[in-house]
């Protein structure tokens, strides 16, 4: 069993889900994991799942909580560039705070960041600095800390070996501190994650701990006499579960 030290958060229902998260517009940015975090969202807020996209690129949902919620995700590292011609984070986050105007400079505006293992203390730096150029230093920071995985040789894809995994610990320890303080709130994911072997679900990377699952269900329309086909989409994955849920308490209770 995994807990998180000196707190305690709980699993919300889908009301005070829709209640809380009213008028607020989530901006992601991040690897898939942390693409899994905004699905799992919208999922819960809405109670299904209609629309879903494997996005390597920005996405905006504005269909949540009818129309009261607006969800904003950008990519970020993209990886399958040549380093020289990959976007850096600055310039990644600044569009992506410029395709959400207009944002109030409060907690009706969150911003979400992490992955895998790609997150240093630069680039919470320079969340502070951009924050402070745009104004927006009263919104709600999330930072999704780092996670395990990368622990299989696999050709092409990036290794951590057992050494390296030590040292992940090491430096979620001192993002923990450096979050602090500048004021933002760190979900410590690689406690959660790091004795987890068994959760990882499919991926060459061994990082993933959540899948979409596509369905279509056939239920009867009893006034209309006929079949009606549902179709959708659901996120499955315990540890995903867990780390959304707690993002979502932080962003429904950390009220400024």
């Amino acid at each position: 069993m995994w807990t998180p030290k000196n707190c305690q958060h709980t699993k919300m229902t889908q009301g005070q889900s829709k209640s809380c998260t009213s008028n607020k517009k989530i901006l992601l940015i991040g690897d898939s994991t942390c693409r899994g975090i905004m699905y799992y969202l919208i999922e819960k807020v809405n109670g299904s799942l209609q629309d879903w996209t494997e996005s390597y690129s920005s996405v905006t949902h504005k269909n949540v909580n009818n129309g009261l919620t607006t969800f904003t995700f950008s990519y970020y590292p993209q990886f399958w560039l040549a380093k020289k011609q990959r976007p850096v984070y600055e310039r990644t986050l600044v569009e992506l705070l410029e395709v959400s105007k207009p944002l109030s400079n409060d907690s009706n505006t969150v911003l979400i960041v992490g992955g895998v293992q790609w997150m240093n203390n630069h680039h919470i730096r320079v969340t502070q600095q951009v924050l402070n150029h745009t104004g927006l230093t009263g919104i709600i920071v999330i930072l999704k800390g780092l996670s395990s995985g990368f622990y299989q040789p696999t050709t092409g894809i990036n290794w951590v070996s057992l050494e390296g995994q030590k040292k992940l610990i090491k430096l979620q320890n001192y993002l923990s501190q450096s979050a602090s303080m500048h004021g933002f709130k760190m979900i410590d994911t690689l406690g959660m994650t790091i004795t987890r072997h068994k959760h990882f679900l499919y991926g060459n990377c061994a990082c993933q701990f959540h899948k979409v699952l596509h369905f279509n269900s056939s239920v009867m329309n009893e006034s209309a006499n006929q079949n009606k086909v549902l179709n959708g989409y659901h996120v499955s994955g315990d540890i995903n579960a867990v780390y959304s849920e707690i993002a979502l308490n932080i962003l429904c209770h950390d009220v400024t």
